[in-house]
């Protein structure tokens, strides 16, 4: 054997099976945690701010959702183009709360104010949207293929946007 050929004392022997065998109890020990980036508004619940809802690109239309800090939600239709106006207009309202970490229910109202023949339509708005902090994105499990992209912290109409929210 080689090892009975190296000039090794005993003392280095058992410094280096001590440390062989702290290596393999240290390697069984090394699970790394799955990390999520710190959202990034720091110091409030993910969902709040002002979010783009794009329903897969189907329909005319995207929507500006604005989730307040205290559980409230508010929405708006705005034409896809900008160039081809709607001929509707649609809001919604309602309240959002925390069921789980990262899962968050809305429970609110759908209001739909068709101009050709001046109809009013009401209905419900009942969704459970997941936060994906990997990603910075609500989605709908649903309907996963429509995304909420955030495009401000700050629970508002952005600067540039062109409309309002009667109920804000």
């Amino acid at each position: 054997m080689i090892i009975a050929t190296l000039p090794m004392n005993k003392h280095r022997l058992a410094c280096l099976l001590v440390m062989l065998i702290l290596c393999v109890l240290a390697a069984g020990c090394m699970i790394q945690k799955e990390s999520y980036p710190q959202p990034p508004c720091a110091g409030q619940e993910p969902v709040v701010g002002a979010w783009i809802y794009d329903p897969a690109g189907r329909g005319d239309a995207i929507f500006l959702y604005i989730f307040k800090e205290f559980g409230r939600y508010d929405a708006v239709a705005l034409p896809r183009d900008i160039r081809s106006p709607l001929s509707y207009e649609l809001w919604a309202t309602g309240s959002w709360a925390i069921s789980e970490e990262y899962t968050y229910n809305l429970t609110g109202q759908v209001l739909r104010h068709d101009f050709t023949n001046d109809d009013l339509l009401t209905g419900d708005n009942n969704e459970t949207l997941t936060y994906d902090p990997a990603m910075d994105i609500l989605f709908n499990k649903n309907h996963p293929r429509g995304l909420f992209t955030r495009i401000s912290c700050n629970a508002e109409i952005p600067e540039g946007v062109n409309t309002s929210i009667p109920f804000d």
